[in-house]
Protein backbone atom coordinates (compact mmCIF):
# COMPACT_ATOMS: atom_id res chain seq x y z
CA UNK A 1 0.00 0.00 0.00
CA UNK A 2 2.78 2.42 0.96
CA UNK A 3 4.66 1.62 -2.23
CA UNK A 4 1.57 2.37 -4.33
CA UNK A 5 1.06 5.71 -2.60
CA UNK A 6 4.70 6.65 -3.18
CA UNK A 7 4.41 5.73 -6.84
CA UNK A 8 1.23 7.76 -7.30
CA UNK A 9 2.64 10.72 -5.38
CA UNK A 10 5.88 10.62 -7.33
CA UNK A 11 4.06 10.48 -10.64
CA UNK A 12 1.76 13.37 -9.74
CA UNK A 13 4.73 15.41 -8.47
CA UNK A 14 6.70 14.68 -11.65
CA UNK A 15 3.80 15.73 -13.88
CA UNK A 16 3.10 18.95 -11.95
CA UNK A 17 6.73 20.04 -12.28
CA UNK A 18 6.75 18.95 -15.93
CA UNK A 19 3.73 21.13 -16.72
CA UNK A 20 5.41 24.07 -14.96
CA UNK A 21 8.56 23.55 -17.04
CA UNK A 22 6.50 23.30 -20.22
CA UNK A 23 4.94 26.65 -19.32
CA UNK A 24 8.32 28.30 -18.73
CA UNK A 25 9.75 26.93 -21.98
CA UNK A 26 6.57 27.69 -23.95
CA UNK A 27 6.46 24.06 -25.00
CA UNK A 28 5.23 23.09 -27.62
CA UNK A 29 3.50 26.22 -28.93
CA UNK A 30 6.61 28.44 -29.16
CA UNK A 31 8.23 25.85 -31.43
CA UNK A 32 5.34 25.91 -33.90
CA UNK A 33 4.19 22.41 -32.94
CA UNK A 34 0.47 21.79 -32.78
CA UNK A 35 -0.45 18.71 -30.77
CA UNK A 36 -3.90 17.60 -31.91
CA UNK A 37 -4.12 14.40 -29.89
CA UNK A 38 -5.58 14.39 -26.39
CA UNK A 39 -4.76 12.36 -23.30
CA UNK A 40 -1.93 9.84 -23.39
CA UNK A 41 -1.45 10.19 -27.15
CA UNK A 42 -0.87 13.93 -26.74
CA UNK A 43 1.72 13.34 -24.03
CA UNK A 44 3.54 10.85 -26.25
CA UNK A 45 3.62 13.41 -29.05
CA UNK A 46 5.14 15.94 -26.67
CA UNK A 47 7.89 13.46 -25.79
CA UNK A 48 8.44 12.59 -29.45
CA UNK A 49 9.09 16.22 -30.44
CA UNK A 50 11.12 17.05 -27.32
CA UNK A 51 14.39 16.87 -29.29
CA UNK A 52 13.41 20.29 -30.68
CA UNK A 53 14.03 21.76 -27.23
CA UNK A 54 17.75 21.38 -27.91
CA UNK A 55 17.56 23.64 -30.96
CA UNK A 56 17.24 26.71 -28.73
CA UNK A 57 20.12 27.07 -26.26
CA UNK A 58 17.87 28.45 -23.52
CA UNK A 59 18.18 27.34 -19.88
CA UNK A 60 14.50 26.42 -19.56
CA UNK A 61 14.48 24.48 -22.81
CA UNK A 62 17.50 22.38 -21.88
CA UNK A 63 16.19 21.80 -18.35
CA UNK A 64 12.80 20.76 -19.73
CA UNK A 65 14.42 18.33 -22.18
CA UNK A 66 16.55 16.74 -19.46
CA UNK A 67 13.58 16.50 -17.12
CA UNK A 68 11.44 14.87 -19.82
CA UNK A 69 14.15 12.31 -20.59
CA UNK A 70 15.08 11.55 -16.95
CA UNK A 71 12.51 8.72 -16.48
CA UNK A 72 13.69 7.04 -19.68
CA UNK A 73 17.32 7.27 -18.58
CA UNK A 74 16.46 5.97 -15.09
CA UNK A 75 14.57 3.04 -16.59
CA UNK A 76 17.49 2.14 -18.83
CA UNK A 77 19.95 2.36 -15.91
CA UNK A 78 17.69 0.14 -13.79
CA UNK A 79 17.36 -2.38 -16.62
CA UNK A 80 21.12 -2.41 -17.22
CA UNK A 81 21.86 -2.90 -13.53
CA UNK A 82 19.41 -5.77 -13.23
CA UNK A 83 20.83 -7.46 -16.33
CA UNK A 84 24.38 -7.06 -15.04
CA UNK A 85 23.42 -8.47 -11.64
CA UNK A 86 21.69 -11.39 -13.28
CA UNK A 87 24.71 -12.07 -15.51
CA UNK A 88 27.07 -11.87 -12.52
CA UNK A 89 24.88 -14.29 -10.57
CA UNK A 90 24.73 -16.73 -13.48
CA UNK A 91 28.50 -16.69 -13.96
CA UNK A 92 28.97 -17.67 -10.31
CA UNK A 93 26.45 -20.48 -10.54
CA UNK A 94 23.89 -18.62 -8.43
CA UNK A 95 20.32 -18.11 -9.48
CA UNK A 96 18.83 -14.62 -9.00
Amino acid sequence: MRQNLLLIGGTVGYMILLFCLWGEAGWPESFGIRITAHGKAGLLENWYYSYLLLDRPDFWDILTFLYMRAPVAAGLVWLGRSLLRRAAGDSQGNLP
